[in-house]
Protein backbone atom coordinates (compact mmCIF):
# COMPACT_ATOMS: atom_id res chain seq x y z
CA UNK A 1 0.00 0.00 0.00
CA UNK A 2 1.35 3.58 -1.20
CA UNK A 3 -0.43 6.45 1.61
CA UNK A 4 -0.68 9.71 -0.08
CA UNK A 5 -0.93 11.08 3.48
CA UNK A 6 -2.03 9.91 7.19
CA UNK A 7 -3.19 12.01 9.86
CA UNK A 8 -3.07 11.09 13.69
CA UNK A 9 -5.30 13.12 16.66
CA UNK A 10 -5.31 12.41 19.94
CA UNK A 11 -7.06 15.03 22.98
CA UNK A 12 -5.87 14.11 26.05
CA UNK A 13 -7.29 16.34 29.30
CA UNK A 14 -5.06 16.90 32.75
CA UNK A 15 -6.74 18.16 35.95
CA UNK A 16 -4.14 20.45 36.89
CA UNK A 17 -0.43 22.00 36.21
CA UNK A 18 0.64 25.09 34.11
CA UNK A 19 -0.29 25.52 30.71
CA UNK A 20 3.52 27.11 29.91
CA UNK A 21 5.19 23.78 31.58
CA UNK A 22 3.45 21.61 29.76
CA UNK A 23 4.12 23.76 26.25
CA UNK A 24 7.80 23.06 26.81
CA UNK A 25 7.94 19.96 27.87
CA UNK A 26 6.26 19.22 24.75
CA UNK A 27 8.74 21.12 23.25
CA UNK A 28 11.60 19.63 24.47
CA UNK A 29 10.03 16.06 24.00
CA UNK A 30 9.68 16.51 19.88
CA UNK A 31 12.73 17.84 19.70
CA UNK A 32 14.50 15.00 21.71
CA UNK A 33 12.76 12.81 18.51
CA UNK A 34 14.02 15.03 15.75
CA UNK A 35 11.13 17.44 15.33
CA UNK A 36 11.93 21.78 14.50
CA UNK A 37 9.79 24.03 15.59
CA UNK A 38 8.20 25.40 12.94
CA UNK A 39 5.81 27.76 15.27
CA UNK A 40 5.57 28.32 19.05
CA UNK A 41 3.04 30.48 20.49
CA UNK A 42 2.59 30.31 24.34
CA UNK A 43 0.69 31.79 26.84
CA UNK A 44 -0.42 31.76 30.19
CA UNK A 45 -3.73 29.83 29.16
CA UNK A 46 -3.02 29.31 25.77
CA UNK A 47 -0.44 27.53 23.76
CA UNK A 48 0.13 26.41 20.18
CA UNK A 49 3.01 24.46 18.76
CA UNK A 50 4.18 23.31 15.35
CA UNK A 51 6.76 21.04 14.34
CA UNK A 52 8.20 19.30 11.38
CA UNK A 53 10.60 16.37 11.01
CA UNK A 54 11.01 15.09 7.47
CA UNK A 55 7.38 14.69 5.74
CA UNK A 56 5.63 14.72 9.35
CA UNK A 57 4.20 17.79 10.66
CA UNK A 58 2.95 17.87 14.26
CA UNK A 59 0.78 20.49 15.82
CA UNK A 60 0.17 20.65 19.75
CA UNK A 61 -2.44 22.89 21.58
CA UNK A 62 -2.62 23.55 24.58
CA UNK A 63 -6.13 25.23 26.63
CA UNK A 64 -6.71 25.85 30.29
CA UNK A 65 -10.70 25.25 30.01
CA UNK A 66 -11.45 26.58 33.10
CA UNK A 67 -12.63 24.42 34.57
CA UNK A 68 -9.70 22.62 36.12
CA UNK A 69 -8.94 20.93 33.30
CA UNK A 70 -6.02 21.38 30.61
CA UNK A 71 -6.84 20.42 27.67
CA UNK A 72 -3.97 18.58 24.96
CA UNK A 73 -5.02 18.46 21.26
CA UNK A 74 -2.04 16.64 19.54
CA UNK A 75 -2.41 16.23 15.71
CA UNK A 76 0.50 14.24 13.29
CA UNK A 77 0.07 14.82 9.56
CA UNK A 78 2.13 12.47 7.64
CA UNK A 79 2.91 13.23 3.89
CA UNK A 80 4.47 10.57 1.26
Amino acid sequence: RNFKSASSRSILRVRKGSVVKLAQQAASHAQSKGYRVVERKIDRDDADLKFRKDSRELNISIEDKDNGWIEIDEDLDVNN
